[in-house]
C-alpha cells in the first residue's frame, strides 16, 4: 500500500512540474531563430521534457494570450498556443497539420511560413481545431513514435545557457512509416 501512495504522490509531483513548465510559456520573451540554438531558455526547458509534456502542451494549443516574443516575418507577438506548437514540432518532427488547414478557408495559400498563421490567426474555432487534430494523432501515434538523435552540432547565440552547440533534447521524434 506505501509503495501505490509513493507511486501517486511522484506522479502527481511530475504532473505538477510539467504543468508549470508549460504555463510559463507565456513568460517567453524571444523564440529560437532556427537553424540557431537560440531565445528563451524557458522554451528550452520545456523541450528538455520531451514527449512527457507533449499532452501538457497539446492542451496549450488554444491558448490565446500573447507574449512578448514577435513574430519574425510576420509581425505580432506569438500567443501561448504558438509556442506550445512550435515546441511540439520541435520534439515531434512533421505532425501533417496541412491536413486539416487544407480543408478550412485558409487554404488559399498553400504551405511555407503562411500556411500555420494563416489559419490560427483566421479564428479561435480553427484553433480549437488545430488542437484537437493534433491531440488526436498524437494519441492514435505515440507508440509508433522513432527517436532520433542530432548527431551534429548547432549555431548558438552569445546569450545560450545550455552546453554549447548541443541540442538540449539531443534530437527529435517522428512518425515510424
Amino acid at each position: 500500500m506505501l509503495f501505490v501512495s509513493i507511486t501517486i504522490i511522484c506522479c502527481n509531483a511530475q504532473n505538477t512540474k510539467l504543468i508549470e513548465k508549460a504555463d510559463n510559456l507565456k513568460f517567453i520573451k524571444a523564440m529560437p531563430y532556427n537553424p540557431q540554438l537560440s531565445g528563451d531558455s524557458i522554451y528550452w526547458v520545456v523541450i528538455i521534457e520531451g514527449l512527457d509534456i507533449v499532452p501538457y502542451l497539446i492542451e496549450k494549443l488554444d491558448d490565446t494570450t500573447s507574449t512578448e516574443a514577435i513574430v519574425p516575418n510576420f509581425g505580432g507577438q506569438y500567443a501561448v498556443a504558438d509556442i506550445a506548437y512550435e515546441a511540439i514540432s520541435t520534439i515531434i518532427h512533421e505532425i501533417p497539420i496541412k491536413e486539416i488547414i487544407e480543408t478550412s478557408d485558409s487554404s488559399k495559400q498553400t504551405g511555407g511560413y503562411w500556411f500555420y498563421w494563416n489559419y490560427v490567426n483566421e479564428s479561435i474555432s480553427n484553433r480549437i481545431k488545430l488542437k484537437e487534430f493534433v491531440n488526436d494523432w498524437y494519441l492514435n501515434n505515440q507508440n509508433s513514435l522513432i527517436w532520433v538523435e542530432y548527431k551534429r552540432s548547432f549555431r548558438s547565440s552569445s546569450d545560450w545557457k545550455f552546453d554549447k552547440n548541443i541540442h538540449p533534447l539531443g534530437g527529435y521524434y517522428y512518425l515510424k512509416e
